[in-house]
């Protein structure tokens, strides 16, 4: 039997509060306080689920073929309710180290609780299956579920 190919990435999910607040704190540094752009993009409320995968080698094609099959793959799945399927994908391609960063987007059709205690993120990158559970409890901040 062949071994299944694997892979080391960080699955993310950068919509979190905590992980917005820190890519703030990076891009307007000692400003973070005192700027409109920052406070207009903590506050924004986003469209999408996003789940971010990171650095994925780049091996064989990364075009808009690629590109689809990962939208065509990646789930978000709640036990015991209706799986939430990717609409979109946006790659980035880092050519030095021949690495590739994912945003998946999943629509907001229905809003994940605690109640739904874990969520898993499935997709295939090529021949590599890639899932991450997410347990919702986790990711309570300040008394609510920042997703």
């Amino acid at each position: 039997m062949a071994a299944m190919p694997s892979a080391e990435v960080v699955v993310s999910w950068p919509t979190a509060r905590p992980l917005k607040q820190a890519n703030v704190k990076v891009k307007y540094g000692k400003e973070v306080e005192t700027s409109a752009e920052a406070k207009a993009f903590l506050e924004r409320e986003e469209p999408n689920y996003i789940i971010e995968v990171n650095p994925l080698q780049v091996k064989g094609r990364t075009g808009d073929d690629f590109r689809q099959a990962l939208v065509k793959s990646a789930v978000l799945n709640i036990k015991g309710k209706d799986s939430i399927h990717a609409t979109d994908a946006q790659v980035s391609i880092d050519p030095r180290r021949r690495t590739l960063d994912i945003f998946f987007m999943f629509p907001r059709q229905r809003a994940l609780t605690l109640e739904d205690a874990e969520v898993e993120f499935n997709v295939k990158a090529g021949e590599v299956p890639i899932k991450q559970r997410f347990k919702l409890k986790d990711m309570v901040f300040n008394g609510k579920l920042e997703l």
